[in-house]
């Protein structure tokens, strides 16, 4: 029976025989041209597109924050909706849980356990860009105010967003919420 040292060295022999002839094949075969492989601009948003978007950031954070509507918010929820949030984790993993956290904040603020707020874009901070069969992701900034009756409003903290939108027969319904970044008011 042959020693170890005899079955090493066939061993790195027959790894230097298959990377040679890898070698040989590889260089038979040309690479790609970069014509093969060009690189597309991705779908620019239209006025149109960021007009509609625009138009849902302010009707959802109306429906949320204004109306506490948490019927007509699951209207604008897609069946696999996730909320993420920095502070929080996993907010919702569903539209239902979303929907449920909205109402019973909402009741909670009727109550007078949670307060009043109102969320303000930071102008100049939305942005839009198209995704190709799909919808758009929408970015930006927005400072949420604290309200208390016959004071003025209070800057209580700064946040960022990142939604994604999807267009679903002909309607924008919200898929995936992340919210980050967020600052006390200093």
């Amino acid at each position: 029976m042959p020693s170890r040292g005899v079955w090493d060295l066939s061993a790195l022999a027959l790894a230097a025989l298959f990377c040679v002839a890898n070698a040989a094949n590889a260089a038979d075969e040309a690479p790609a041209p970069a014509s093969a492989h060009p690189v597309r601009a991705r779908p620019l948003a239209s006025r149109q597109l960021v007009d509609e978007i625009a138009a849902e950031d302010r009707r959802l954070f109306e429906i949320v924050f204004d109306r506490c509507d948490a019927d007509e918010l699951a209207t604008m929820l897609v069946d696999d909706f996730e909320f993420y949030h920095d502070k929080s984790g996993l907010i919702a993993a569903t539209p239902q849980q979303f929907v449920d956290n909205v109402r019973s904040g909402c009741d909670a603020r009727t109550k007078g356990t949670n307060i009043r707020a109102r969320r303000e874009p930071v102008e100049g901070t939305m942005a839009v860009y198209a995704l190709k069969d799909y919808g758009a992701i929408q970015t930006g900034s927005h400072r949420f105010y604290g309200i208390e009756p016959g004071k003025p409003d209070v800057l209580r903290e700064t946040g960022r967003l990142f939604h994604l939108w999807k267009l679903e027969a002909g309607r924008w319904k919200l898929a995936r919420v992340f919210r980050y970044d967020h600052r006390p008011a200093e």
